[in-house]
């Protein structure tokens, strides 16, 4: 019995032959009969599977990363063949009522072939080489990370050039390029994947008992995923991204166990760093992100995405035929709410960390995402008495409305389309500050009273490009791991001590959904710095314990649910109390966010 590829394989040697034999009707006679066949695989598009950046813990990453990046890697974006012939037949009914049956069409493997009257012919082929003039033009990404010294400042949305001059004045740490179109995520990467001791399982059984160790990976380097968006009437393009960078802040050190027969476990420090971030730039702009504040505390980078369109083919004619983008109103990415693991000791969770980052779909109510559905009506409200006498029709497939007919009809969509992108895609700056406040000299207390008011430096800020109605999040911090606690396995006549080792994070996490309201902007935030002042050791003091190291974890929370002054910072609150160069401070968060276009 053949197999399937077989079965594929006589099946379009089939149809081919009924191409090229099928008869025409007697009025289509006297025309020149052609065949011809063209690529079509840029229009149809293919997926390439992607490798996702980690996500959260940099201490619990491997090479495949995790699926809750907040860029959707496995949405449908690709344009199914038959969509392309429907569009083909379309346009061939406006000009001629009979054409779509006298003209033969079929897609075999990745190419289009076509057979019938040579007007008709060129006809479609017209048409396809406009679809893939308007969907198959590339975009060049290229990211870079650099290293910037604490108390810089950096606009977040950089015009075209303006990166080549900032360039020589940054320290470089790395760079890459890739090309892709739009509405197709890309991804971007040098990593290193380090294999540690994290923890150290143990087996008992009757009068035996054996140590297991468990193997993490600690990922190093740079990994972005960037999905670039053509806009419709303008050069200009949109960008969604996440982008995760960080290495090692210390030589990696190993404690103890305190077990007997069980290795020593691993604890590494690494700077962890994540941004979700997304803006409208020029052809040829680029979006920052930086990462800044204390050397102590974390990393001093600046992200760079730069995008731009390359090459537009020359087009031989002009059908009565709009493709207009829309990916950027209709895409999935940004749209989960990220936000830290709660506040809380127990089986549910460790109070030492905001690990692991949680993801919440978006509520579809309040999310900027418009559905392909509800766009189609919108504009087919533009053009009703046009769409209801068939002047024009309108259809959307692959992030890309589909306008056939007059040229005043599908200028009039075209415009309602450029509003609407106008609209919703608005992009801010924002930017949160983890300030240090000198304190009065006191006892360890949980609070303090500060000493002055004056210039604050910095321990953590953060600073990225977003767009309005989408939610984002940034991450700047160490991160560790502590021994918390001891289990004891006992079966019969054996029993074994079970380490018990969790995340800690001191650093700054926030979520954050910017959005327009009637009187300005608003937005719905949720922050959290954390701070790990110090482990103690405890020594084991029993036969069958282990040495215990145990974290002080000080960690604010801060929530705001309304409007904001645009461009002005607001004060969210104190957050506790650390000591940097044997000297205390209290800790003062705030953010701002600044219209950019």
């Amino acid at each position: 019995m053949p197999n399937e590829e077989t079965m594929k394989s006589h099946y379009s040697s089939y149809l081919l032959a009924a191409i090229l034999v099928a008869p025409l009707g007697a009025q289509d006679q006297s025309d020149d009969r052609v065949m011809r066949s063209m690529p079509i695989s840029d229009v149809v598009g293919m997926r390439v599977p992607l490798t996702i950046p980690p996500f959260g813990s940099m201490l619990g990453a491997h090479e495949g990363g995790r699926e809750d990046s907040p860029i959707r890697t496995d949405s449908e974006r690709s344009m199914h063949p038959d969509f392309v012939l429907d569009q083909i037949r379309m346009h061939l009914g406006q000009t001629d009522d009979m054409a779509p049956d006298v003209t033969r069409l079929a897609v075999i493997g990745s190419r289009l072939v076509l057979s019938g009257p040579r007007a008709h012919v060129d006809t479609a082929m017209d048409v396809v080489a406009a679809i893939d003039d308007a969907i198959a033009r590339p975009i060049e990404i290229e990211a870079h990370l650099f290293e910037v010294d604490e108390g810089e400042r950096f606009e977040t949305v950089l015009p075209p050039g303006r990166l080549a001059q900032l360039r020589p004045r940054l320290r470089e740490l790395w760079s890459s390029r890739s090309a892709t179109r739009s509405g197709q995520p890309t991804s971007l990467s040098q990593s290193r994947f380090t294999k540690y001791v994290r923890d150290s399982d143990v087996e008992v059984a009757q009068d035996q008992s054996i140590a297991d160790p468990e193997i993490r990976s600690i990922f190093e380097g740079a990994h972005v995923l960037v999905e670039p968006h053509a806009l419709p009437g303008s050069s200009d393009l949109a960008m969604y991204c996440h982008g995760v960078f960080g290495e090692l802040h210390d030589e990696m050190a190993a404690r103890s166990s305190g077990i007997s027969d069980m290795n020593a476990l691993d604890v590494p420090v690494v700077q962890n760093n994540h941004a979700s971030f997304s803006g409208r730039v020029e052809d040829g702009g680029a979006l920052l992100v930086h990462v800044g504040g204390a050397a102590h505390a974390g990393s001093s980078y600046v992200l760079a995405i730069e995008a731009r369109r390359t090459g537009q083919r020359a087009m031989g004619s002009n059908p009565p035929l709009s493709v207009l983008p829309c990916s950027a109103l209709t895409s999935y990415s940004l749209t989960d709410l990220v936000h830290a693991d709660a506040n809380h000791d127990g089986d549910g969770g460790s109070s030492d960390s905001i690990f692991p980052l949680h993801t919440d779909e978006f509520d579809s109510s309040t999310t900027s995402v418009l559905d392909v559905g509800t766009l189609i009506e919108m504009l087919s409200h533009v053009v009703e008495p046009a769409l209801e006498e068939g002047l024009i029709e309108l259809s959307a497939s692959g992030g890309f409305v589909f306008a056939i007919g007059e040229a005043q009809q599908r200028q009039l969509v075209e415009q309602a389309l450029v509003t609407i992108h106008d609209q919703w895609l608005r992009t801010a700056s924002c930017e949160f500050e983890t300030l240090l406040d000198a304190v009065e000299p006191s006892a360890e207390r949980v609070f303090a009273r500060t000493a002055s008011r004056g210039e604050a430096r910095a321990l953590h800020r953060v600073t990225a490009p977003v767009v309005l109605g989408r939610p984002h999040f940034v991450l700047r911090g160490l991160e560790s791991s502590a021994t918390q606690d001891i289990n004891v396995e006992i079966a019969q006549e054996a029993s074994a001590s079970d380490p018990v080792v969790v995340s800690t994070f001191s650093g700054l996490f926030a979520s954050v959904v910017v959005h327009d309201t009637m009187a300005g902007l608003g937005a719905r935030v949720d922050v959290d710095v954390s701070s790990v002042p110090s482990v103690q050791r405890r020594a084991s003091e029993t036969k069958h314990g282990g040495d215990l190291y145990l974290p002080r974890t000080d960690r604010s929370k801060f929530v705001h649910r309304g409007g904001l002054t645009a461009g002005a910072f607001r004060d969210l609150g104190d957050a506790g109390v650390v000591t940097v160069d044997r000297t205390r401070f209290k800790l003062r968060q705030r953010m701002r966010v600044t219209p950019i276009r």
